[in-house]
């Protein structure tokens, strides 16, 4: 929990490009997120399952920090 909490303070807002803005996130991204499996965001997030749950079913959003990689997930699954 430290590091994530060291990783939120550290991430540089400017690191997200433009287009992956809230509306995005929340139209494309987070729906997207309930057909990936849950252990493929857990590891490529370094959390657990039961948090990638949440963020799949929409209780949680994660950080910003993570669009990127989330992004990226849906991508390939859609491959």
């Amino acid at each position: 929990m430290i590091a994530h909490r060291d990783a939120m303070e550290n991430w540089n807002p400017a690191e997200l490009p433009e287009w992956l803005d809230d509306n995005y996130f929340l139209m494309k991204i987070r729906p997207a997120l309930a057909s990936i499996r849950k252990s493929m965001i857990a590891d490529a997030l370094g959390m657990s399952v039961s948090v990638a749950y949440k963020f799949a079913n929409g209780t949680r959003i994660p950080h910003r920090r993570h669009w990127v990689k989330l992004a990226g997930l849906i991508e390939a699954d859609r491959r």
